[in-house]
């Protein structure tokens, strides 16, 4: 299985010299194993995606939103594949059905706000509603569960015979999880329990959650906790701060590592790539 991260930042790409270590493009992570190839999420990083060689060996794709927010689909306009007729795509997310899917992208990838509608694809591209469905998908099998953000908002949980990736990007920690609640009622919980790796949200520094509660993000110290009680091997920090340069970021990683965790844990960076055989 190899895991590669294509965007890391969250709420707006941050481009510029002092994020190139981290990378600057929004949400969206592959996931390939045994010839396939899963997408999460669509912000700006998948149109660096779409634009490698790292696609050329693959022509069906399986995209999976976990909401709509800007910063998670503004890439799919420019995802390369959607122009090529030889390819089949379909798209995840959380919808009532596969038409409200549909009609929730269709505002976005329309004019005014957008030049090509999603019918004028060259590709065939239809949609799947989440959640409440197990998908399997070659070697993977596919959760997924509502999790604290504002809007509808999905986890996803990939697992192969092998192992299992937790992918909670944009996740309140502190108002979704109160330790009198059993594990059950807490969210993001059955997403993440015993997860090989663990990639989560965690855009603040604790005193930057403290006037930003609500906002749907989790500090670092948060997400330490969620990863700890939820009993995962590897955890990586994602979904940095716009505001957050290169040395923010290793000094927040450092500060909330010092001490000994019982995972390893890593700050998500754009370009890299985890191989588990």
């Amino acid at each position: 299985m190899t895991i590669r991260f294509w965007g890391t930042r969250g709420s707006i790409p941050s481009i510029d010299e002092n994020t190139l270590t981290f990378g600057g493009n929004t949400s969206c992570v592959s996931i390939v194993d045994d010839g396939q190839i899963l997408i999460l999420d669509g912000g700006s990083g998948i149109k660096r995606l779409g634009d490698s060689n790292y696609l050329k060996f693959f022509n069906r794709f399986h995209i999976f939103l976990t909401h709509y927010h800007l910063d998670h689909i503004l890439g799919l306009g420019f995802f390369a594949p959607f122009f090529n007729p030889n390819n089949t795509i379909t798209i995840y997310g959380p919808a009532a059905n596969s038409e409200d899917l549909m009609k929730t992208l269709n505002k976005y990838l329309s004019p005014p706000l957008f030049p090509v509608r999603i019918k004028d694809f060259s590709a065939k591209v239809d949609f799947i509603s989440m959640p409440n469905k197990n998908l399997k998908i070659g070697p993977f099998d596919i959760d997924s569960a509502f999790v604290c953000h504002p809007g509808p908002t999905l986890g996803y949980r990939v697992s192969t015979k092998k192992y299992t990736i937790a992918y909670i990007p944009d996740h309140e920690v502190a108002l979704g999880v109160n330790t009198l609640k059993p594990d059950e009622w807490v969210s993001g919980f059955s997403i993440a329990q015993n997860a090989d790796i663990l990639i989560h949200d965690a855009q603040y520094s604790v005193e930057e959650y403290e006037g930003k509660v609500g906002w749907g993000h989790s500090s670092y110290s948060q997400t330490i906790d969620f990863a700890k009680r939820t009993r995962v091997k590897k955890l990586y920090f994602f979904h940095h701060d716009p505001a957050h340069t290169d040395q923010r970021l290793q000094e927040l990683h450092l500060i909330h590592t010092r001490d000994p965790l019982p995972f390893e844990a890593f700050l998500a960076k754009e370009a890299d790539t985890i191989e588990l055989n």
